[in-house]
């Protein structure tokens, strides 16, 4: 190799900045066939607490995906913003004042998976980097990025 190449090179590299780590995200999904285009994070936190949360003029269904000791950490901190214990006493006192169902919860990502295929109007969270590539589900926006 030539002086000159090498020093091309080594500009080169110079200038491509500093690599970056894979970073982790945390994303809001629906399957492939759901009429749900956006969420926004008032509405996300709205469904995940049991509180009605409409599309087409039909009520969207949460799925809680606690595969992970993570992502159940950041669901808790960063999505419905409370303790667990809080939360399971909201949802808990709202099923027994109003009849509401409890949120699925689910800890498996095929199971979680397999739901939000069969049901349009169903809303998970998952890791990105597990549901990127797949085409039974949609990513509606980013909950969480590390």
């Amino acid at each position: 190799m030539n002086w000159k190449r090498l020093i091309a090179l080594v500009a080169l590299l110079a200038c491509a900045g500093p690599v970056r780590p894979d970073e982790r995200a945390v994303v809001l999904i629906v399957g492939a066939t759901s009429p749900v285009a956006s969420l926004d994070s008032i509405e996300v936190r709205k469904l995940f607490l049991g509180l009605t949360v409409t599309r087409s003029d039909r009520a969207l269904r949460p799925v809680d995906d606690f595969s992970d000791t993570r992502l159940k950490q950041i669901f808790f901190q960063h999505i419905v913003a409370m303790t667990q214990w809080a939360y399971d006493w909201r949802v808990l006192s709202r099923t027994n004042r109003e009849g509401k169902p409890r949120p699925l919860e689910l800890t498996g990502l095929d199971a979680v998976l397999r739901t939000i295929e069969a049901d349009p109007q169903a809303v998970s969270f998952a890791w990105l980097n597990d549901v990127a590539r797949n085409p039974r589900v949609r990513v509606v926006r980013v909950l969480w990025r590390e």
